[in-house]
């Protein structure tokens, strides 16, 4: 089974990695790009422009 990971790069040597069990869907605007995940951990969260915004955790 392939492992899905979601990865944000801040610097050449800071990554925050979450094992993503799903994609559940990408939308494009002409703004932005947002992308819902679902994960063990953090429960569905969402992306905006590929950063980390909200977390099912946090609520």
């Amino acid at each position: 089974m392939l492992d899905l990971w979601y990865s944000e790069y801040h610097t050449k040597d800071v990554r925050f990695s979450i094992k993503v069990q799903e994609h559940i869907v990408t939308e494009q605007t002409k703004y932005q790009r947002i992308d819902f995940f679902k994960s063990d951990t953090f429960g569905t969260f969402f992306t905006l422009d590929g950063l980390m915004m909200v977390t099912e955790k946090d609520e």
